[in-house]
């Protein structure tokens, strides 16, 4: 019995050493300087938790914590020691390049301006930074849409009222630029033009059926601004001009072109949406809020919005992105209130490639999103969406290009002798385009 207890305060007398040595300043530098050489990052960042928890705190410690946590992939924490170390040494280029790239690989692109100016001419070259152009990135894409047949076929003689899409197109040109450290503006121009089938009760000089079409022109800016640590500031502007006429059937011939002699009806409508949001970002999560104002169909809409992106066990190729969304609309001294629920989950795979599928639920009519980049000022409701975007990047980082399928359950309301009906159909719409950094 005397020889166990003599084994038992013998082990804890060693612990007790070893406890000793592993929290002083001496043995912490020996110990991580020697994990970081055999590239043992999990235990190198285990033993720097426990120094930081002792309070034995020095640069070098924060500059291979920064590295174990590269290493493994988790930019975001790596940020944090990368930035502490930067501090106490401005000019290390070494650094300065692993904190370029964690900034750059955790999405923390606007941060990446603010470090520039004290890279040496060296390491400017080495990462091949040219001075920014007055344009910072071209955008460019368009969107091709196929609705399910749901025109209403008469019976006989019913008097039937609906408009229901045939087709429709969409093309968007936007530029970038970036202005000191912490200002990037975004605008861009849309060209939309949808063709409605149309049928209607009798009118004077104006069929019961005919083509209608509705030609948009939108232009948008966005202003960013960088006014702390990741923290984000957005004011967007969107204007949208909705022309709508009808062309009377008959026409003449101009050599080997139709001519419409007369419009049905021929008038324009304009839209403005206002936004502001606020986003911060931490090593796990991204929260954001902000809200729109709008006056989409002619009618009043206030839209608040909260959402949330988690990367779980701090994994950066894995997010969790939900976003609430209260939207309130006011018409004809009503108020209506109608919650709308994002979820989606993004993946980065094989180094170039990003995908996110998401789902949409909750009515989607007169709704902004992407801080108000989109409209929806559909005539028709959607009632359920689903996305899935895939976005592939490639010259390193320089060029990316995506697709993007959507699937739309949309709501067509109509009427039978003045009776309301209502019919779902499936909308599906594929988006490609092209972003190029200069």
């Amino acid at each position: 019995m005397k020889k166990i207890i003599l084994i038992l305060i013998i082990f804890a007398y060693t612990g007790i050493i070893n406890a000793q040595e592993i929290i002083n300043y001496p043995t912490i530098d020996a110990k991580t300087y020697e994990q970081y050489e055999k590239k043992q990052w999990t235990e190198l960042i285990e033993t720097g938790k426990l120094s930081l928890k002792n309070n034995i705190d020095f640069y070098y410690l924060h500059v291979r914590m920064g590295i174990a946590y590269y290493e493994l992939g988790k930019y975001s924490q790596a940020v944090k020691y990368f930035e502490k170390a930067h501090k106490e040494n401005l000019r290390d280029d070494v650094i300065n390049e692993y904190l370029y790239y964690s900034y750059l690989f955790a999405g923390y692109y606007d941060d990446i301006r603010k470090i520039i100016p004290f890279f040496s001419d060296k390491l400017i070259k080495k990462l091949d930074i040219k001075s920014k152009p007055f344009i910072h990135a071209i955008y460019f894409d368009t969107k091709q849409e196929i609705n399910e047949d749901f025109v209403i076929e008469p019976d006989g003689s019913d008097a039937i009222e609906q408009v229901a899409v045939l087709r429709q197109s969409y093309y968007n040109l936007s530029l970038e630029h970036v202005f000191g450290k912490s200002v990037k503006v975004f605008h861009g121009f849309t060209s939309m033009v949808i063709h409605n089938n149309i049928q209607d009760l009798p009118q004077e000089n104006i069929p019961t059926l005919y083509e209608e079409t509705l030609k948009q022109r939108e232009y948008y800016l966005q202003v960013s601004s960088l006014i702390g640590k990741q923290l984000n500031l957005k004011t967007s502007f969107h204007v949208i001009s909705s022309t709508f006429f009808a062309e009377d059937s008959t026409y003449t011939m101009v050599g080997r072109r139709r001519v419409s002699n007369s419009y049905y009806y021929y008038y324009t409508e304009r839209t403005y949406v206002g936004d502001i949001s606020l986003s911060k970002t931490y090593p796990f999560f991204r929260p954001s809020i902000g809200v729109s104002v709008s006056n989409l169909n002619n009618l009043f809409q206030l839209q608040p919005q909260a959402s949330l992106s988690i990367s779980p066990f701090g994994n950066e190729k894995l997010r969790i992105n939900s976003t609430l969304i209260y939207h309130n609309q006011f018409e004809n001294g009503n108020l209506s209130l109608n919650a709308i629920v994002k979820e989606s989950v993004s993946v980065n795979f094989l180094k170039h490639f990003y995908f996110e599928p998401s789902v949409t639920f909750g009515r989607l009519y007169n709704f902004t999103e992407y801080n108000s980049l989109v409209a929806n000022n559909d005539l028709d409701p959607i009632i359920r969406r689903y996305d899935a975007l895939l976005n592939i990047s490639l010259a390193k980082e320089k060029f990316n290009i995506f697709f993007k399928y959507t699937y739309n359950i949309k709501e067509n309301e109509y009427k039978i002798y003045g009776i309301s009906n209502t019919q779902n159909y499936i909308n599906q719409s594929i988006t490609g385009g092209i972003k190029w950094y200069f």
